[in-house]
C-alpha cells in the first residue's frame, strides 16, 4: 500500500478516509524577443543564443540551468491546500493599517 504525507505540514494522509490534493508547478523562463523590427537576414541567431545563455548564467550566479523548465508536484492535506489557494506564493500577510484617531 502506498503511504502519502502532506509535503507542507508532514502529516500522514489516510487515502481511504480523506482527500489528498495534488499541486503541480511548472516554471520556465519567459523570454521576449529583443528587436521585432530587425530584419531576419541580418540576425546572428547563434550570437543571440550565446548572449541569452550568458545572461541566465549571470542571473543564477553561474548556474546556467536557470532558464531550464522545472516541474514539481506536491501532495497536500485539505488544510494546507486551502492555505496554498489563499497565498500560493507564500508572501507575508500585509500589515493592517489603522487610522490615528
Amino acid at each position: 500500500m502506498i503511504h502519502y504525507s502532506c509535503d507542507r505540514c508532514k502529516r500522514r494522509l489516510d487515502g481511504q478516509h480523506e482527500v489528498r490534493f495534488s499541486v503541480r508547478i511548472d516554471a520556465q523562463a519567459a523570454l521576449e524577443p529583443h528587436n521585432l523590427h530587425e530584419a531576419a537576414e541580418d540576425r546572428d541567431y547563434l550570437d543571440e543564443l550565446q548572449e541569452l545563455i550568458e545572461e541566465a548564467a549571470e542571473a543564477a550566479g553561474g548556474d546556467a540551468a536557470l532558464g531550464l523548465p522545472i516541474q514539481r508536484q506536491f501532495d497536500l492535506c485539505r488544510d494546507c491546500y486551502v492555505k496554498f489557494l489563499r497565498n500560493p506564493l507564500g508572501e507575508p500577510a500585509a500589515p493592517v493599517g489603522f487610522s490615528s484617531n
